[in-house]
């Protein structure tokens, strides 16, 4: 058994783990993260890798908005019964600091300060402006995800500029989570037919995108009921992927069906303090346990493993050391539930005759499923561990740490693993497939 762990550790070989200590139980808690309004910087390897893009910035989002605009063209009126007006192309503004004669919303000339770093879409009265930062933000995703993450952070506002014709009011974060919907069906439609775009369609889009739009996640710990709140990188991932898979039709239905939303506070004072953020000879027995309570629990045979088998491999406790400073703790948890999801699959055996590319997705969704578990389960007399705000960000992290350690890159091996792994957490563990 322990020579299983660790020939699966090794081909995990880009994970983090941290830590995090609660008043009443162990809680796995606290990556870096941003307020929403400009980009984090990242792990190192967390992003796929970028492809020359032969249009300078501004041709290739004006293209982009061309795309959007005709996307919208057609979708305002199905989704809304509503005929979609073109925006004013001289109030679609690729922002620098150079600018002397941006356009004005409400009498008030915009000035660059105010899109520095960001992108918006505004209703002002006279008329819709969409404006980003064409100095700082644009070039930085190019540079780091490729040229698809930029048309996404577009295709995000004109999500907006759908919703300001055709009258959607809900919350702020509900408005911001169908954007990101919108943003995700708009894709969808262009891989379909990406026209003179076809490098942005060739650019890995489906992994660049999701790994960018993670980034914009935000404050670990803050409300979702505050102003201008967006979600964290889980709902804005999740929300993205539903647009993808399901349509804008899908999306309409947030205001009235909002989706459920895992954004939480801290509990304590030292979680805010430290983030959650536990030893790793802490960390690793408290998952250990938990992982074999609950496995043992719903596989029939199953044999784990104890954390003394864990921490007596030099290898593994390196790699989870090494990865604890990039992500955070849950990513550890995340390295753990795919082994003992791996143990489940021989003790049933689910794994033969399958590879390693046709074992992974259902170990994320094996995964998915505990951790909803201990959300749901965390501090019980039964369960003393717990998920921390910001856990389920870290987890789709360690997953395109995964992808970037692996050889076959394929487009859309991220996108698969996180859609996973989100079902394992929102469906449960049963939905994953694996017999008794």
């Amino acid at each position: 058994m322990l020579a299983t762990l660790t020939t699966l550790v090794t081909l995990l070989a880009l994970f983090t783990a941290a830590c995090g200590v609660s008043d009443d139980s162990v809680a796995m808690g606290g990556s870096g993260s941003s307020d929403g309004t400009q980009p984090i910087d990242p792990p190192p390897t967390t992003a796929p890798p970028t492809t020359q893009d032969p249009l300078d910035d501004g041709e290739r989002l004006e293209l982009v908005a061309a795309d959007v605009e005709d996307y919208w063209d057609e979708a305002l009126e199905d989704v809304y019964d509503t005929d979609y007006e073109p925006l004013d192309p001289d109030r679609i503004v690729a922002a620098t600091s150079d600018d002397t004669d941006l356009p004005t919303c409400d009498g008030e000339e915009i000035t660059y300060d105010l899109v520095e770093g960001n992108a918006f879409a505004a209703p002002c009265p006279e008329g819709i402006v969409v404006v980003w930062d064409d100095e700082e933000l644009i070039p930085a995703l190019d540079d780091r995800f490729g040229p698809v993450a930029a048309a996404v952070v577009v295709a995000h506002e004109w999500g907006h500029v759908a919703q300001f014709q055709a009258g959607v009011e809900s919350s702020d974060v509900i408005i911001e989570q169908q954007a990101d919907c919108f943003a995700g069906a708009w894709l969808a439609d262009f891989l379909e037919d990406p026209g003179s775009l076809d490098e942005v369609a060739e650019a890995n889009p489906l992994d660049a995108s999701l790994s960018s739009v993670i980034e914009f996640r935000d404050a670990v710990g803050s409300s979702p009921n505050e102003p201008g709140a967006h979600g964290l990188g889980f709902d804005r991932v999740r929300a993205f992927q539903e647009g993808f898979d399901r349509s804008a039709e899908y999306c309409a239905g947030y205001p009235d069906n909002p989706p459920p939303l895992v954004q939480m506070p801290f509990e304590t004072p030292q979680d805010l303090d430290n983030e959650g953020n536990l030893p790793l000879e802490v960390l690793v027995p408290a998952v250990v346990e938990d992982l074999n309570i609950f496995f043992e629990d719903k596989v029939d045979g199953f044999e784990g493993a104890s954390a003394e088998d864990v921490l007596a491999e030099d290898e593994t406790v390196e790699l989870l050391e090494d990865l604890s400073g990039r992500i955070g703790d849950n990513a550890a948890g995340l390295v753990l539930g795919l082994i003992w999801s791996e143990f489940a699959q021989k003790a049933v055996g689910a794994d033969e005759g399958r590879d390693e590319e046709g074992l992974l997705p259902q170990q994320a969704c094996l995964t998915g499923g505990w951790m909803a578990s201990v959300f749901l389960e965390g501090g019980t007399s039964e369960r003393e561990l717990s998920l921390s705000p910001g856990d389920l960000d870290e987890a789709i992290l360690a997953l395109i740490d995964l992808r970037q350690a692996n050889e076959d890159n394929r487009d859309g091996a991220v996108f698969e693993l996180v859609a996973s792994l989100r079902q394992g957490v929102v469906d449960g563990f049963d939905s994953c497939g694996l017999e008794r």
